[in-house]
């Protein structure tokens, strides 16, 4: 055979081998920094333990007669909405959520009111007051700032906060009376966010709140008695939020 029926029949024989094409294989989704920006909205639960002060103030001694301090503590629980804006690491943001709360105590306190008798003299006399104490709700408008590290987001917070109160009064030689109050007051605190799978994160929080002074004058038979009531509340809660869209650069809570 000559060689040039070789080159004839090797050609033939090459030109029935498959052509090989190269296969596509889609690239698996990167595991990466999530982009917070969005608005989100969710529930929490928790406990809270609450200080609360109490003076019972005499007007026409310029004076309180008994100062009490208590405890108030109990399971919260509520919902949350927000908004979050990324740039760079740093996430701005806001939140405000509502709690129903079960925070709530019952005490008593022996104590003396000391009078002027006619003839000048000071005369002291022995006095009980019982009471039960209840926080009854709470809501608080918070603004966020963190630092996206990942899938986790640490924050500090800060705002206004607003709340229900109920107290129940019975003092010996005065009376009985029940105020209900609206309380405002200023909240900060701070937590930490991590986003678990698809839109969804969750979160562990702190919060503490001080309310403005409640004053009240609640006997009508010793209107120069005054109740005077602050309240001093630390907030430990979890959480969990759904974030309805991300920004259009970064990931969504799970992909890049």
């Amino acid at each position: 055979m000559s060689a040039a029926a070789v080159v004839i029949a090797g050609s033939a024989w090459a030109a029935d081998l498959p052509i090989q094409r190269n296969v596509y294989v889609e690239t698996p989704a990167a595991i990466g920094m999530m982009n917070w920006t969005g608005i989100y909205a969710g529930a929490n639960l928790g406990y809270s333990r609450a200080k609360g002060s109490i003076d019972l103030f005499d007007q026409n001694l310029g004076m309180s007669d008994v100062s009490l301090s208590q405890r108030l503590s109990g399971f919260i629980g509520g919902i949350q909405v927000g908004g979050n804006w990324q740039t760079g690491n740093a996430v701005f943001g806001f939140e405000a959520d509502f709690q129903g709360s079960g925070q709530s105590v019952s005490d008593s306190a022996t104590f003396a009111v000391v009078t002027t008798n006619p003839d000048g003299t000071l005369a002291a006399t022995s006095m009980t007051a019982n009471h039960s104490d209840k926080i009854s709700s709470f809501a608080t408008l918070r603004g966020r700032l963190g630092l996206a590290t990942g899938r986790w987001l640490p924050y500090l917070t800060g705002g206004a906060a607003y709340g229900t109160w109920r107290s129940d009064f019975t003092v010996s030689g005065i009376g009985t009376a029940s105020v209900s109050n609206k309380w405002y007051g200023g909240v900060i605190g701070g937590g930490v966010e991590a986003a678990i799978i698809d839109n969804w994160t969750i979160k562990a929080e702190y919060l503490y709140i001080e309310s403005a002074m409640i004053s009240n004058r609640p006997f009508a038979a010793a209107p120069n008695f005054q109740i005077n009531t602050r309240i001093h509340d630390n907030i430990f809660r979890v959480g969990a939020n759904y974030l309805f869209a991300t920004g259009s650069v970064g990931c969504r809570p799970h992909l890049c």
